[in-house]
């Protein structure tokens, strides 16, 4: 490709491209200018153009060959190189393009990477391999485009010396950020190009004026040697004259908009002849956007397409950011403590790590302000906000902080500025009581609390105590609120401090002092009295002064009596005839206080009662009971008179007991144990009776009733009731009534009942009726009742129900045996039905009887002597087989039929000789051997299916041998007389024979002759039956 080729149809975007006056120069060995192609490698260009300072051809990868060494073109070094990128060493090898443009826009850029073979060891720290893009315009100024975006001159400047990282050993790194790669090692086998080294895609950018001319000269060239060589390769396309969207709109530049606002992007006045528009984001078309301006919300890389005719279509791309905006994170409220002497002064700059809470700040500033509309308006920031006198108290600070890049993106928030005045109140002495008398007492000086806060706010200030004045005034080791005092007179000291500012604070003090705490020595008695028959009397409430005193020295402590608490606690109204109280209610509490003289605040209280008790006791019933035929004593429940000796006093204020003795009544001693429950020693018997007063035992009465034993008719226990179970669950009825005249000895006047508790045989109640089903399984206790009819008398017994399990049978099989007599009568051994009979059971455990008929099983009588060798009777027979348990008292058994069969003996016929002839299964059909199928001749000897016939060849076969294969006998007699055995299903059997008789073959000649017969209707032709003849 030519060089105008290159520049307009590689170089240079879009088709609007006004180039002239193409000019270029390499050497006349090799040609450094070249077109090349990414090739689907991962270069960061697709297509492009390539200036070497060696042959272009060898730029190509991979880098096999480590620096391409020696491929001087024979170029000269260019002026124009040296004055844009000077050195002190001599250049050669240069190689340049340079053309004429005319630009539609006010800016031009295009990409390129700088890759050379001196990025090898220390040469990148010496050999300044350079290449410049000189822009001159219609003046002559000239302007070099290749330098390094950001950096200041004359730094900026691209060559391998001022482009490198760290070289350990030679030189440190320089514009390391724009270094790419090193195409050595593991990635010189897949580098695109032939370069050891090369830089990051960097942008070429330059203004321009449109419409003006310009002069455009790309130049590369070695330094001080020709033989490691050095390329620019320039993208294809990223040389733009025609549309233009401007700088980039970054944060860094200072132009970003804040993120909340929108950017318009203007190609209008670089398309006025434009015919259409096309916009991309991030290279995707957006849809719908044909106008010259495009508003942006979204950060990208934004594209415009401009076409002005058929074949000029312009492009260019701009970067859009945002600036951040910031967010005014809560500050914090400043307070401070006046001393009333000091002007407070606040430094409002505490609040900037606040306000900036995560954010960098480097990227915003913050400014406080008096007003909330200075601090939008970014106007009369507080010009010292580290030293700021407040103009109120509480006072609102407004602040802004906004982003340092443009200073527009903003946000503002506010906090309160106060000053504090603390005071301490007077404080009162707390006088305590020492409780326990062992020299400590505990304090709470908490109480203290409200008169130090003066009335300030209890959640805006902290009360501490302390030992001394050093520790209130540091706020150090702070005491209480509960404190341990071992000194009866102490001094503490009070501090209230600020809890915003805690080195605002005020101090004061007050006295503690502890008395010893007088104490109940003994609870004192309660003081009872009995109704002497006037209705009060007087107490002598001083008989309890010494035990509530004790050993304490009573001129230092009063003991006082009141009728109610709050006068003892109080020390009113002490009672003033305390050694002649009459009590104004029954029961009455009085209190008791004891304080010390000198603080009565020290005191202590206790209570005792005075009671004053009245006891009657009533008129008692005598007590008659049944004797239970014990002769002359019985159960007695002497409590039956408890109601009658309360005589309608309270139950709960009073005790009642019983005695056999009037002295033991009136000293309430050996009382009878249980009275519920009480046996008569002689009959009749007097019992005394004591009533007495839960409140005194000195108070009672006494009395006395008769008891007296009345004779009861004998019973008899009865023995348990026995029966069998038919199915054994454990269940089944009884006949009640028949033990009924047993139990009443056959006593007419006893009424005999029974039931399922003992409560209710007492009570008489649920009868139960006979037969009675048992509810408990297998045994149960009844409760029986007898009562007599003519004195009423009860007395109680027990029948115990028992169920015995019964065997259970399994009815067998019968017995079969053959008739081998014909006379139907046959030996059974009886016993071989046993073990199906009894399904499992033990037959060790049972008693086993054969009988001939159901009554003799059912008595247990008649049972067969030989029941191994029995004749049967009949035919058939039934035999009943009755099974015992011996082990229950109740004989409990089973019985079962056991059937007995004599059965005829099968049918053996004698059947005919069975004849063959004579066949070819021996030698040949002359042999008299043949095969016969036996089973022809079932049907014959015995004709019932459910019967099965063997044959044999002799006698002594029978019966385990017989003939194999019956339908396919070979005889090996002529004749052969074959054993016959027939048995039926019940294994009876019977005997007969059969001769077999192989019969020789007939001649053939011998049976033709002539048969002759007439021809009835003269047609020739006449019908016969032939039949065989032998």
């Amino acid at each position: 490709m030519s060089v105008q080729e290159l520049v307009e149809d590689v170089l240079i975007s879009g088709s609007c491209a006004n180039v002239s006056n193409f000019n270029s120069g390499t050497g006349t060995v090799f040609n450094g200018i070249g077109y090349f192609d990414g090739n689907g490698s991962d270069f960061p260009f697709a297509e492009g153009i390539v200036l070497s300072t060696g042959s272009a051809t060898a730029a190509v990868g991979p880098n096999d060959t480590g620096g391409f060494g020696s491929q001087n073109t024979d170029a000269p070094a260019d002026p124009d190189l040296d004055l844009a990128v000077p050195t002190t060493d001599a250049r050669q090898d240069r190689t340049f393009i340079s053309f004429d443009f005319v630009p539609f826009v006010n800016e031009i850029s295009f990409n390129f990477v700088f890759a050379s073979e001196e990025y090898d060891g220390g040469f990148q720290c010496t050999y300044t391999d350079a290449f410049a893009f000189l822009l001159t315009d219609s003046e002559g100024n000239v302007q070099n485009l290749a330098v390094l975006p950001g950096v200041a001159p004359p730094n900026n400047i691209v060559s391998v010396t001022n482009v490198h990282p760290d070289v350990p050993g030679s030189c440190g790194p320089q514009n390391e950020e724009f270094f790419g790669q090193y195409n050595t090692g593991a990635a010189a086998a897949t580098s695109p190009t032939e370069f050891i080294g090369q830089t990051t895609v960097i942008s070429a950018m330059g203004n321009v004026n449109p419409g003006e001319t310009y002069r455009m000269k790309l130049v590369i060239a070695d330094d001080r040697d020709g033989v490691y060589d050095s390329a620019v390769f320039l993208e294809g396309g990223s040389f733009n004259l025609g549309a233009n969207l401007g700088d980039d709109i970054t944060i860094e530049a200072g132009t970003a908009s804040c993120n909340d606002q929108t950017v318009t992007l203007d190609v209008s006045e670089s398309s006025a002849n434009a015919i259409s528009f096309a916009w991309y984001q991030d290279g995707v078309l957006i849809p719908d956007e044909t106008d010259p301006v495009l508003v942006v919300t979204e950060e990208g890389v934004y594209t415009v397409e401009v076409e002005y005719n058929v074949n000029c279509v312009a492009t260019d791309d701009v970067l859009i950011e945002f600036a951040p905006q910031p967010v005014a994170n809560a500050p914090q409220d400043i307070q401070l403590c006046d001393d009333g002497v000091t002007p407070v002064v606040f430094n409002l700059t505490e609040n900037d790590d606040d306000v900036l809470g995560g954010q960098d700040a480097t990227m915003f500033n913050i400014s406080y302000h008096e007003t909330m509309e200075n601090a939008e308006m970014d106007m009369a920031p507080i010009p010292n906000p580290d030293m700021y006198p407040p103009t109120g108290n509480p006072q609102t600070i407004f602040v802004r902080i906004e982003d340092a890049a443009t200073e527009s993106c903003f946000d503002t928030a506010q906090f309160e500025i106060q000053s504090f005045f603390v005071s301490i109140g007077e404080l009162d002495d707390l006088i305590e009581c020492d409780t326990d008398n062992n020299g400590t007492v505990i304090f709470d000086l908490s109480v203290n609390d409200d008169n130090a806060l003066d009335g300030q706010d209890p959640n805006e200030f902290t009360v501490s105590y302390h030992n001394t004045q050093a520790d209130a005034d540091t706020g150090d080791n702070p005491i209480g609120p509960n404190y341990n005092s071992t000194v009866s007179t102490e001094t503490i000291f009070v501090r209230v401090e600020n809890n915003t500012n805690q080195t605002c604070y005020e101090s004061g003090s007050f006295q503690i002092q502890f008395f010893q705490q007088p104490i109940i020595a003994s609870q004192p008695q309660d003081l009872e009295l009995c109704d002497d028959g006037t209705g009060n009397g007087d107490f002598n409430l001083e008989s309890n002064t010494p035990i509530v005193l004790g050993s304490q020295d009573p001129n230092q402590f009063t003991v006082t009596y009141h009728e109610t608490q709050v006068d003892a606690d109080m020390g009113e109204n002490p009672i003033t005839d305390s050694n002649t109280y009459s009590n104004t209610e029954n029961p009455q509490t009085i209190f008791v206080r004891i304080e010390n003289i000198d603080n009565t605040d020290c005191y202590e209280t206790s209570t005792f009662i005075l009671s004053f008790f009245q006891v009657t006791i009533g008129v008692l019933e005598d007590l008659f009971a049944c004797d239970q035929g014990s002769g002359g004593t019985a159960l007695f429940n002497l409590t039956e008179n408890d109601d009658n000796a309360l005589d309608n006093q309270n139950s709960l204020d009073y005790s009642i007991t019983y005695h056999d003795t009037q002295a033991g009544a009136d000293t309430n001693d050996t009382s009878i144990p249980d009275p519920t429950m009480y046996t008569n020693t002689i009959n009749p018997q007097t019992i005394y009776v004591r009533i007495e007063s839960d409140g005194s035992t000195d108070c009672y009465e006494t009395g006395t009733f008769q008891i007296e034993a009345t004779p009861s008719a004998p019973i008899q226990d009865p023995e348990p009731l026995e029966v069998c179970d038919t199915d054994n669950d454990g269940f089944s009825e009884f006949d009640l009534d028949s033990t009924s005249n047993g139990i009443a000895l056959g006593n007419p006047d006893l009424v005999v009942t029974f039931h399922p508790t003992q409560s209710d045989a007492i009570n008489g109640v649920n009868d139960l009726s006979s037969p009675y089903g048992n509810v408990m399984e297998d045994t149960q206790t009844v409760y029986v009742r007898v009562e007599d009819d003519i004195n009423g008398c009860v007395l109680f017994t027990e029948l115990e129900l028992i169920v015995y399990d019964s065997p259970l049978l399994e009815t067998p099989d019968p017995l079969v045996l053959c008739d081998l007599g014909s006379d139907g009568e046959e030996v059974f051994d009886l016993t071989q039905a046993e073990m199906q009979i009894l399904d499992g059971l033990d037959p060790a455990l049972y008693d086993i009887t054969y009988h001939e008929t159901l009554m003799q099983a059912m008595d247990n009588m008649g049972a067969i002597g030989n029941p191994t060798a029995y004749t049967n009777q009949g035919n058939p027979q039934t035999i009943y087989v009755r099974v015992t348990d011996p082990s229950n008292m109740a004989d409990c058994n089973n019985i079962v039929e056991l059937e007995l069969r004599v059965r005829d003996l099968p049918a053996a016929n004698q059947p005919e000789e069975l004849e063959v002839c004579d066949d070819e299964t021996g030698v040949d059909t002359e042999d008299e051997v043949a095969t016969f199928d036996l089973t022809t001749m079932d049907t014959v000897i015995n004709g019932d299916a459910n019967v099965d016939i063997f044959y044999y060849e002799t006698t002594a076969d029978i019966p385990g041998n017989p003939i194999a294969d019956p339908e396919s006998y070979v005889n090996i007699a002529n004749p052969q007389t074959l054993e016959v055995r027939v048995e039926d299903e019940f294994g009876c059997e019977n005997f007969t024979t059969l001769t077999l008789v192989v019969n020789p073959n007939p001649s053939i000649a011998d049976m033709i002759f002539e048969y002759e017969l007439c021809d009835i209707d003269n047609d020739g032709v006449r019908s016969s039956t032939l039949r065989a003849r032998r």
